[in-house]
């Protein structure tokens, strides 16, 4: 394979609303790591993810082996949660994509969509973050992931004033896949008018986003 995306566990320190994936408790086996460590000189690019990376005991050691191969492009899936000095500073030494989920800009939606998460952690842990990037000049392309539901869609353009005031490279939206049974998931019985209202934010924050100059992509369903 040139290309690999990894879940290596469904832990994580939150319970959003829309995830399945924390119900289904599940670690990749160690002999696959050593196949994954084995393959990496051969591979254009690898996709860290969870559940949450960044609490596994042995992530960090993974990914600076992972270093080793300049070749390979990296991302790695966070809620943001654990980004601590030690990680910040290991980051925003390489040139890989940082992808944060964030479906909330306000504390309120944030925590509601978000359960166990931290809206002032994020805050700090994102100031942290520019900061070690200004400093080191980074070559970090930090992401922005956003699962668009009935508790956030109308604040679909404030997610891109958000990613411009925290310096976001990217902006990706998508709608919730399965958890059809949640009251927030507006797609499964095609509720017209929330799909017609979302469909002309999407389009102000296409716009908005190539102002800002942020590389802005969706999975929405317009």
């Amino acid at each position: 394979p040139q290309r690999m995306l990894v879940t290596l566990s469904t832990r994580c320190n939150s319970r959003c609303i829309m995830c399945e994936v924390v119900k289904k408790p599940w670690d990749i086996p160690y002999r696959v790591i050593d196949e994954i460590k084995f393959l990496m000189p051969y591979m254009c690019s690898i996709n860290w993810q969870g559940g949450e990376v960044l609490m596994l005991d042995y992530f960090e050691k993974l990914f600076i082996e992972s270093l080793n191969n300049d070749q390979l492009r990296q991302t790695i899936v966070t809620n943001g949660m654990l980004l601590n000095d030690r990680w910040i500073d290991l980051l925003t030494d390489s040139n890989i994509e940082l992808t944060i989920s964030i479906d909330g800009f306000d504390k309120e939606t944030y925590e509601k969509i978000r359960y166990g998460s931290k809206f002032d952690v994020l805050m700090k842990n994102l100031k942290k973050l520019n900061e070690a990037r200004y400093k080191k000049k980074s070559k970090l392309i930090l992401k922005m992931h956003t699962v668009i539901m009935r508790s956030n869609y109308k604040d679909v353009e404030n997610f891109i004033e958000f990613a411009k005031f925290y310096n976001f490279d990217v902006v990706y939206m998508m709608p919730i896949y399965g958890s059809r049974d949640i009251p927030d998931n507006i797609y499964v019985n095609n509720e017209k008018d929330i799909l017609k209202d979302l469909t002309n934010k999407i389009e102000k924050a296409i716009y908005k986003s190539k102002e800002y100059g942020i590389n802005f992509f969706h999975s929405i369903p317009i």
